[in-house]
């Protein structure tokens, strides 16, 4: 099959790329960077450079049915937050070529962090209580206790404040809705899933053992939590999803809470990559994947990020794991991937010069949706 793989400036494209093309399908990279990390692989046939969906949705969408027809393109696979602005056209796009993946309406209440807490109320999990800011009157539901406060609509733990003091609530601009989530001490897991009407067909479970900044993962610890594995039944089944969804769980010590949600791919794809027939997932086959047996990681983003930990009591503990776990990134399919990483990087580097951005903010800011009307 010619399966176009939209968002690969994301290791999990690259990842999902590469899986595709060892199982005979031929590969079409799709971006609106120059030069993504995916264009790099040779599992590909092509990269195509799109528009900015976040800057005229029609205009990507007709650049998009472009590729589509002179490619005879048979399955689309967003990666990143563009599958908000494919699936605005839904309807239309359906018409060239499969899409595995849901509506806007669905996908949007996923996205939103007060929407998707209110989805998971009649569920058999807790639900941190959590309450919808919009304006500083807004601010008097916030209860006397530890609490996260966060954009409805985020990404990497951006704009996010823990345990804020009375200060810091009081000066909280609201230009954008916030939730006031109650903090859950405990262990962060996260949830990677597959799925094809409403039925699970796999998924993987990992802890983000390190981090880069505050949240997000670049070290996947294997997990196995059969509450977890529950909820992702009855969730998927009672909204009846189709696509990749992604989910964040904290396991405190009074059980599990489900946190946010991510309507899209995320790191988990790399511990199941190698092993997930796509064959059958298109056609709604459940599969039985052994994930458990080693971590995963962003090599390149260990060490730049785990440097202080060699100079940390630590450090013995960090090497250990580091040489426990693969690299995502670097492989023998793909060699010097790494090195060819300054390209990408060098492109969001000078973007953020551009737009006086942090390099993190601007590695979405093309493709991020925020809630606005499309």
């Amino acid at each position: 099959m010619n399966i176009l793989v939209t968002g690969s400036r994301a290791p999990a494209a690259l990842d999902l790329m590469r899986a595709l093309h060892s199982q005979g399908h031929k590969v079409f990279s799709a971006d609106s960077m120059r030069y993504p990390l995916g264009r790099f692989s040779k599992s590909i046939v092509r990269h195509v450079i799109l528009p900015a969906p976040n800057r005229n949705p029609q205009i990507y969408f007709d650049s998009l049915v472009q590729v589509i027809q002179e490619n005879k393109i048979e399955y689309l696979i967003p990666v990143c937050e563009e599958v908000f602005f494919i699936s605005r056209f839904y309807k239309e796009l359906s018409d060239f070529c499969h899409l595995f993946l849901d509506p806007l309406e669905k996908l949007s209440a996923l996205h939103n962090k007060y929407k998707f807490t209110q989805l998971c109320q009649n569920c058999q999990i807790k639900v941190p209580f959590t309450c919808l800011l919009k304006s500083n009157e807004d601010k008097d539901l916030i209860p006397n206790e530890n609490i996260v406060l966060k954009p409805i609509f985020s990404r990497f733990g951006s704009f996010v404040l823990i345990k804020p003091n009375a200060k810091q609530i009081r000066e909280l601009s609201l230009h954008v809705p916030y939730v006031a989530q109650v903090f859950i001490p405990g262990i962060e897991y996260c949830c990677y899933a597959i799925a094809h009407q409403g039925k699970l067909l796999t998924h993987a479970i990992y802890h983000p053992k390190y981090t880069a900044g505050s949240s997000a993962g670049i070290y996947f610890e294997p997990k196995k939590l059969e509450s977890i594995d529950k909820f992702l039944y009855e969730f998927i089944e009672k909204i009846k999803f189709t696509g990749q969804i992604s989910f964040d769980f904290i396991n405190a010590s009074d059980g599990l809470y489900v946190i946010e949600c991510n309507p899209r791919a995320t790191s988990g794809l790399h511990l199941i990559a190698n092993q997930v027939n796509w064959k059958k997932i298109f056609e709604g086959q459940p599969q039985e994947i052994e994930y458990l047996n080693k971590p995963k990681m962003l090599g390149l983003a260990m060490l730049l990020y785990g440097t202080k930990k060699i100079f940390s009591k630590n450090r013995k503990k960090f090497i250990l794991d580091y040489c426990n776990a693969t690299d995502v990134i670097q492989t023998s399919q793909d060699p010097w991937m790494e090195l060819k990483l300054i390209f990408s990087f060098a492109e969001f580097f000078l973007k953020g010069i551009k737009l006086k951005k942090f390099f993190k903010n601007v590695t979405t800011d093309d493709i991020e949706w925020n809630g606005e009307e499309l």
